[in-house]
This record gives structure tokens, sequence and C-alpha cells, in this order.
């Protein structure tokens, strides 16, 4: 075995491991059912990245499913904060999310709704994370209602939680 691939096995342990152990210290009553021979449905999921000992984001969830097979987990009904340094900035309802256990990136499946501490509320579409960069991206409609305009655009990303985003395409609409 190379050294790459003791890496790999060394961090996709390590990843399980945090996992258990995060499930198993959880004050909300978790329960774990294995489904299949390479699923587990975790109940009250949570789960949290950190950089430098501060968090970057943190996961809860109704639902996961763990996939080690395929070195996935699908997430059902569940928010993500997401911090910068170790203020909170922002927290985005979902109904579905696929992370890949291997990078932590994250998929957010159909509309995602987030809210910042700016009081702004965001509305948009299948957004990619890329855990290695903290980036937030999407090709999709967006809405940003923020004091008493509606911005509304296509395309987006954002490499800070959301605190600023860099909107593709804008279109400005006042409100009454």
């Amino acid at each position: 075995m190379d050294l790459d691939t003791q890496k790999m096995e060394l961090k996709k342990t390590i990843i399980m491991l945090l996992l258990f152990l995060t499930y198993s210290c959880d004050k909300h009553s978790n329960s774990l059912r294995v489904d299949s021979k390479d699923v587990s449905k975790i109940i009250n999921f949570t789960l949290t990245e950190t950089k430098d000992g501060m968090p970057t984001w943190k996961i809860f969830a109704k639902e996961a499913e763990i996939d080690e097979k395929n070195n996935k987990i699908t997430i059902f009904d569940g928010s993500i904060k997401f911090y910068k340094k170790d203020d909170y900035v922002s927290i985005m309802i979902f109904k579905q999310a696929i992370m890949n256990t291997i990078t932590n990136d994250i998929f957010f499946i159909g509309e995602n709704i987030v809210n910042t501490v700016e009081k702004e509320k965001i509305i948009t579409y299948d957004i990619k994370y890329i855990s290695s960069i903290n980036k937030a991206f999407s090709d999709k409609e967006i809405k940003v209602y923020r004091l008493n305009n509606l911005i509304t655009g296509k395309g987006f990303e954002t490499e800070d939680g959301f605190k600023t985003i860099n909107i593709k395409e804008t279109i400005i609409v006042p409100q009454n």
C-alpha cells in the first residue's frame, strides 16, 4: 500500500471516528440504524467542520444516511451555520444535501434559504460548497432581500459564508 493510499484510509477512518463521536456525545437523542451493509441512518444528525480550532460550519439535521462505500453522507431537513473566524455569519435551511466524506464538499439540492446576521434573506437553488476554499456558488436564480430592496439575479459565489455575495447577473427592484 503506497503512502497516498495509507493517508486516504487514515483520513476515512478519522472521519468515521469523528462522526461516531459526534453522534455519541450529542445531548440530543441520536439513534444509529444500519439499513444495509453499506448505509447507516442517523436521526438528529450533527456535524462540525473546523479549521485551526475554529468552526467553519455546523450542520444540524433531522436525518442523515452515511454511505461508506461511496464516501458520501446524504443529509435531510437540515440547517448549516457558517462562521468567519469564530463569528456566526449566516444560517442556511435546506431540504437535502450530499456531502463527500473525503473532501467535505457539499451539494445542497433544491431550494435553500439563507438568513444573515445583517438581516438579509437569500433564496437560491442547487448550491455547491467547496470546503478547501470555503466557497459556495450556484448558477441558478438568486433573490436577496436587503433593507427595502429586492436584488434578483442568476448565479452567485461567496467565500465568507454569505457575508458578502458576488451575484453574476443582477437586477435591483425597489420594494414599497
